[in-house]
């Protein structure tokens, strides 16, 4: 869990109502050869899958408690403060930079990226294809669950594309924005969110 948006058990508790806690489950993840071999049906699920999970009802209460950018690179500067940020082998554009660099660049756009959100959902924080739990074909959840948070959606976008691009083929990435109905991607909240995920890590391939 991050943040100061809500208490461990009521982010348990919007998780629950998702219904897209696939921990548990009987399933494979979308990484799984099934998966690959039609990977533009993959990303549909993808994108369905995180449509679903953030149209989760929330309270006007649980909106007001929710992160936005500013929290979240708050909550990155004080993980690199006391020691505690994730480091990981730097991907793409980002392979030359330094932690130090990192955060100095996300404090940079955080205001701007907090300013273009228009609205606050249940975020899973890390929606790679490694967390898409599928049966036949068909989306059950997510697992991996590390970093649930209220937040702007793409928080969540941003690692999904991201993820689509790394591992089956960019030119897929409109397709994933098309099918959540995202129909003119922020470009702005894209970078600024893959910079966060970058810093503070995007998820692994464990089941959680």
């Amino acid at each position: 869990m991050i943040g100061a948006s809500a208490d461990s058990a009521d982010i348990a508790a919007l998780v629950a109502r998702s219904g897209m806690d696939a921990r548990g489950a009987d399933g494979e993840p979308a990484t799984s050869i099934e998966y690959r071999v039609d990977a533009e049906r993959t990303v549909r699920l993808l994108a369905a899958a995180l449509a679903a999970l953030h149209g989760t009802k929330l309270s006007d209460g649980e909106r007001r408690a929710g992160l936005a950018a500013t929290d979240l690179a708050s909550d990155a500067v004080g993980a690199f403060g006391a020691g505690t940020l994730q480091h990981s082998e730097r991907s793409g554009a980002y392979a030359h930079m330094s932690d130090e660099r990192l955060v100095d660049a996300l404090v940079a756009g955080a205001e701007g990226a907090a300013a273009r959100q228009s609205r606050q959902v249940l975020t899973h924080g890390t929606p790679t294809l490694s967390h898409l739990w599928c049966d036949h074909g068909s989306v059950v959840g997510l697992i991996g669950w590390a970093r649930p948070a209220v937040a702007d959606p793409y928080r969540d976008l941003a690692v999904a594309a991201r993820c689509i691009a790394t591992d089956m083929a960019p030119i897929l990435v409109p397709t994933f924005f098309e099918h959540y109905g995202e129909s003119s991607p922020d470009p702005v909240r894209i970078d600024w969110y893959a910079l966060l995920a970058e810093l503070v890590g995007s998820g692994g391939t464990a089941p959680a």
